[in-house]
């Protein structure tokens, strides 16, 4: 019984040897016929490429053909339409020249012929006394009770500096009218009317600056004169009167004053 075991043991050792070498031969004949197939198809991509290669350089050819023969035909037309500015040019000084001669031209129709001749006679109506003007404004104008308050305002907001103003805010309402009574005086309380001032209760020095800085400004004597020329010194006609030149202007003058302005000019 052992023996038929043991034989049977080296027969199945037999038959596994056998068909373990079986399957390297054919595990090796694949390998082979896998290497020589992807060899074979790497010859034909090769072929492929030499075949895609040959007409790059045909189709190369061709443009170079068609380039060379577009520069051709480019120079052609350079030479063409050289030729073609040059004989326009040569036109063109011909019929320079013939206007040359021509000394009776037609006006263009975008020129005025009429202007110069209406600005004459616009210039014989429009005879203005600038001089006579500005004196009958001052006259009309000038006030000299404001003129005498603008310069009591002037020296008392001159008074009042930052630092005074600063100095002035760091203290109470009572201590600011305290100060100012002692500062101002009854002459300046009159006329920034202190007494009724203070007795709002939201008052302060900066109520007070604010009042002198808007009557300045109400009652402001200068008077601007514009003019188109600063030959002419219309601001020896009164000490009020600053000269700034306009040049948006033929004739006349501007005046301006305070807020107003009036035109005499065109």
């Amino acid at each position: 019984m052992i023996e038929l075991i043991v034989v049977a043991v080296i027969l199945i050792i037999i038959m596994l040897v056998f068909v373990f070498i079986l399957f390297k031969n054919i595990i090796k004949n694949i390998n082979v016929n896998a290497k020589k197939y992807f060899v074979n198809k790497l010859q034909n991509y090769d072929y492929l490429l030499e075949e895609k290669q040959t007409e790059l350089d045909n189709i190369k050819v061709k443009l170079d053909e068609i380039e060379s023969q577009k520069n051709i035909l480019d120079k052609n037309n350079d030479k063409e339409l050289y030729n073609n500015i040059k004989q326009s040019q040569k036109a063109k000084d011909k019929v320079d020249k013939e206007i040359d001669l021509q000394f009776d031209l037609k006006t263009p129709e975008y020129r005025e012929t009429q202007f110069f001749n209406n600005y004459k006679e616009i210039k014989k109506i429009f005879t203005v006394d600038n001089e006579n003007i500005i004196k009958d404004f001052i006259k009309e104008h000038k006030n000299d009770n404001e003129i005498v308050e603008y310069k009591a305002l002037k020296d008392l907001r001159s008074k009042f500096d930052n630092n005074s103003i600063y100095g002035c805010l760091t203290l109470d309402r009572k201590d600011q009218i305290s100060l100012l009574n002692e500062v101002l005086t009854d002459t300046e309380k009159k006329l920034v009317h202190f007494d009724k001032m203070i007795q709002s209760n939201k008052f302060n020095i900066k109520e007070l600056i604010k009042y002198i800085e808007q009557r300045l400004e109400e009652i402001d004597p200068v008077i601007y004169i514009y003019t188109n020329g600063l030959d002419k010194r219309y601001d020896l006609i009164d000490e009020n009167i600053v000269m700034k030149q306009y040049n948006n202007m033929s004739e006349g003058i501007i005046i301006k004053y305070r807020n107003k302005i009036y035109d005499y000019s065109i």
